[in-house]
């Protein structure tokens, strides 16, 4: 038993220490951190509401009482953006997490009942996969209508195809283990052996897949959000940042007002892209 957790401990310090040798991967852990605490505290970083209209100060440059001034109704940028961040960081952990739940329980089903079931679950997931997926979100879109809480379930609706895939081999190349043909003998359920005994072996794919999927849905509630049919333009995102800086006057003569959120947006979606790829390094066995 000691044995065991003295080799468990080493593959972990050996892991954490090339982690931290990767200095893309730290950096991004990094930057995501930031990003995040900022988001959360924001009340507690400025005192400005991010919705307050005040058209006596419009377009100002910055200065002392607006650190990257003010857009063109008079909202203080830098608050727009740290509560923008709750909101644009919120919708990508929700709806990758969303996304790789429904992923995990079907390519769970389908790799280790196969046949019927696998041949069903690999079709709706092969026709998902054949649309554009921004095609297929703005229709969904379309159906449900606009909203903070459609727009997860759209992304979750429409991004669980690459999880479900990823578990799904994961599991049909584990299913002949003789581990798995012990389960059986000894009378344990389908269910079991499916969420207990096969499932934490995918954990180390799964969780990298979950980091990368979170930048590609900020990315995407921020295109949404600027072509306008996204959050709702109330609530401050950082695509909604963008959307309400689209104007020639502001594009050539303020261009704080377009520049900061999209510099936020891509640090953002590299940072995390950097970090999945230092999980990526860490938890792949192949490596």
């Amino acid at each position: 038993m000691n044995t065991k957790k003295t080799i468990k401990s080493s593959i972990a310090k050996r892991n954490i220490q090339k982690f931290y040798t990767n200095r893309l991967a730290l950096f991004g852990l990094i930057v995501v951190a930031i990003l995040i605490i900022m988001s959360l505290i924001a009340p507690f970083i400025t005192p400005h509401d991010p919705n307050y209209v005040d058209s006596y100060k419009r377009l100002q440059a910055p200065s002392s009482e607006h650190w990257l001034g003010t857009d063109n109704a008079g909202r203080d940028l830098f608050a727009r953006l740290v509560y923008g961040g709750r909101v644009s960081i919120l919708v990508g952990i929700a709806s990758a997490l969303g996304a790789s739940i429904i992923g995990v329980i079907l390519g769970c089903i389908a790799g280790y009942f196969g046949g019927k079931v696998d041949a069903i679950i690999l079709y709706f997931c092969e026709t998902f996969v054949s649309f554009p997926s921004t095609i297929l979100v703005l229709v969904m879109v379309g159906l449900v209508g606009r909203g903070l809480s459609n727009l997860i379930i759209i992304f979750c609706v429409t991004g669980w195809m690459g999880v479900a895939r990823i578990v799904r081999s994961k599991i049909m190349s584990l299913r002949e283990e003789p581990f798995v043909e012990s389960c059986i003998a000894n009378g344990i359920s389908g269910i079991s052996i499916m969420f207990r005994h096969l499932l934490p072996n995918t954990l180390g794919p799964v969780i990298v897949s979950i980091t990368l999927a979170t930048a590609d849905f900020v990315l995407e509630e921020s295109a949404l959000s600027f072509l306008g049919i996204g959050v709702p333009p109330n609530v401050a995102t950082w695509g909604n940042i963008i959307n309400s800086a689209k104007s020639l006057d502001i594009f050539q003569n303020h261009p704080m007002l377009w520049v900061v959120p999209g510099l936020m947006i891509s640090l953002f979606a590299l940072s995390v892209n950097f970090f999945g790829d230092g999980l990526r390094d860490v938890l792949d066995v192949r490596q």
